[in-house]
């Protein structure tokens, strides 16, 4: 016997839910935009000497901790 809405036990579900905010499609475009470029680095170094100082600070803090050390500064660089 079927479950509620017509689908079978083990059978995969077909509903999905599509990013639709207006924050999820600008992250999709940004994504988008460093994939098609050929220097990730510079782009986002650009993006982010572009932003008010209250932007950069809003980022710094979403990134956590380590945002705010110079990116050459990092193990590895």
């Amino acid at each position: 016997m079927g479950q509620p809405g017509g689908q079978e036990p083990g059978q995969a579900s077909s509903v999905w839910s599509a990013v639709v905010d207006e924050a999820g499609l600008a992250a999709r475009r940004m994504h988008q935009v460093l994939d098609g470029g050929s220097d990730r680095q510079a782009v986002l170094s650009r993006f982010v000497a572009e932003l008010s100082p209250d932007e950069e600070k809003s980022l710094r803090t979403r990134l956590g901790p380590d945002a705010s050390r110079d990116p050459g500064s990092r193990p590895g660089n």
